[in-house]
């Protein structure tokens, strides 16, 4: 590394970034809107899994387009990349809203081979909450550990 800085700079460099980062992540208004539309995301990929082919298919894969592109806008929008697994327990939050909702999707996926498609509603609405209140959790555990001492 070619960098002239001194440590003292390279630490308040290190500082601005690591503020930059919680704040993109902690902005209210912006943070709901991008939990509400994850969420509506997830309830139709996790919900529409009772539906009878192709449609559980596109319930899906336009579930994983629509994530892509949420993670896009939301890197264009604040300059950073955050894969949802790093601080520890902000992995361990991901990690655990993600068997809740493989769960969810399996009951939807029950109910749907039961020839049983109004399931998928609440199923949808289920996996909706479950997304929101996820979010919520993950950001205070990122923020909780990024928090500066």
């Amino acid at each position: 590394m070619n960098d002239h800085r001194s440590p003292a700079e390279a630490l308040d460099l290190i500082r601005k970034s690591g503020n930059a980062v919680r704040a993109a992540v902690s902005d209210g208004k912006a943070a709901l809107h991008d939990a509400l539309i994850y969420s509506a995301i997830v309830g139709v990929m996790v919900g529409g899994q009772a539906f009878d082919l192709p449609f559980n298919v596109f319930c899906s894969a336009g579930g994983v387009v629509g994530l892509g592109l949420l993670a896009k806008a939301w890197s264009d929008r604040t300059g950073i990349w955050i894969s949802g697994v790093s601080p520890r327990r902000a992995r361990w939050v991901a990690i655990g809203l993600g068997a809740v909702l493989l769960v969810l999707t399996l009951v939807g996926l029950h109910f749907g081979r039961q020839q049983q498609i109004w399931a998928g509603i609440p199923v949808g609405i289920a996996a909706f909450a479950i997304a929101m209140a996820g979010s919520w959790l993950w950001i205070r555990a990122f923020l909780a550990k990024t928090r500066e001492p």
